[in-house]
């Protein structure tokens, strides 16, 4: 089945189930709006519409013509979300927007599934959630969801990277699969304002938690915490301004602690002065959204470049420290 762009948008009354073997194909631009019940009465919650793939779903479009699965009242949890179900496989899902469902993005697949440039926003439990399986995610977007940015459970790993997690209730990220050594791999992502933690280590059984070139900064307890046997390791990241404390427990190398100086409290990419340039591994920058062409608004900072205070200019008004 495909749904072409001339009918759009598609109005779901209720559960609609990719069945094995079976592929569905939506093209760019278009918009599949889910009603707030479901006249299936099925799936993982028989009282809201759900998009189930037990087969292979095609949803491959672009920045500027993504997808856009949402709800028909814009309200969070009044609809489930996309599910990759254990048989889904093959699956490309690029550039897809998910708003206002109860789990934005739920992962049971075991198979191979190409997963990018996901944003799910208002969610009313996660904005993502895996409980088998152990795919990689690139450009994962999860905002405002009322718990956690990105929850992994069960029997479930998951490898992050560039993502981005910002202004979720609970916890940026919680791992805490009950099945033993699995593990949790986080690469350039930018992790802020999360409620309590921006990444916490809760399993029932230890496995690996690897945080890698990333920015974690403004939670009310921890930035990144263990609060179980598992390995928690952090490198080549600035993990800043987190109330309680930077970190609990865990093993770091090569982290700083320094305003990573976003472009705003909603855009976290990094501005001309920001000390997490140049920090990751390899000499790139920190984080999920390196600098471009924004300047920071005054003169505090790292300089990375010549730079000439004139006369001209004087006085000059430092607002932090200036490196």
């Amino acid at each position: 089945t495909t749904l072409a762009l001339a009918g759009s948008p598609y109005a779901v009354a209720g559960d609609l189930t990719v069945a094995p073997g079976v592929t569905l194909s939506i093209a760019a631009g278009v918009t599949l709006t889910f009603a707030t019940t479901d006249v299936m009465g099925a799936g993982l919650d028989t009282n809201r519409a759900e998009l189930l793939v037990a087969g292979t779903l095609l949803a491959d479009a672009t920045p500027a013509s993504p997808i856009n699965l949402t709800s028909a009242s814009p309200s969070p949890g009044t609809w489930y979300g996309l599910e990759l179900l254990a048989s889904a496989t093959g699956s490309t899902i690029d550039n897809v927007v998910v708003s206002y469902p109860v789990r934005g993005l739920n992962l049971a697949a075991t198979g191979a599934n190409a997963l990018s440039a996901i944003t799910v926003q208002s969610a009313s439990q996660y904005g993502l959630y895996a409980s088998a399986g152990a795919p990689t995610v690139d450009g994962f977007v999860a905002i405002s969801a009322a718990s956690i940015g990105a929850l992994i459970d069960a029997a479930a790993s998951l490898t992050l990277t560039n993502c981005v997690l910002r202004n979720n209730g609970g916890y940026g990220i919680q791992f805490a699969p009950t099945a033993a050594a699995r593990a949790l791999t986080v690469t350039n992502c930018s992790i802020n304002a999360n409620g309590s933690y921006g990444i916490r280590s809760l399993a029932g059984s230890a496995g690996t938690v690897t945080v890698t070139n990333s920015i974690i900064t403004n939670h009310t307890s921890y930035g990144v915490a263990r609060s179980d046997a598992s390995t928690v390791t952090t490198s080549y990241s600035d993990v800043w301004n987190n109330a309680t404390a930077n970190f609990l427990g865990g093993a770091q190398s090569n982290v700083i602690a320094a305003n990573p100086l976003y472009v705003s409290p909603t855009n976290l990419r990094l501005t001309s002065n920001s000390p997490a340039r140049f920090g990751a591994m390899g000499g790139g920058d920190q984080g999920a959204l390196p600098y471009l062409t924004d300047a920071t608004p005054g003169l505090y900072g790292t300089l990375w470049v010549p730079t000439t205070l004139a006369l001209a200019g004087s006085p000059y008004a430092v607002a932090g420290d200036l490196t």
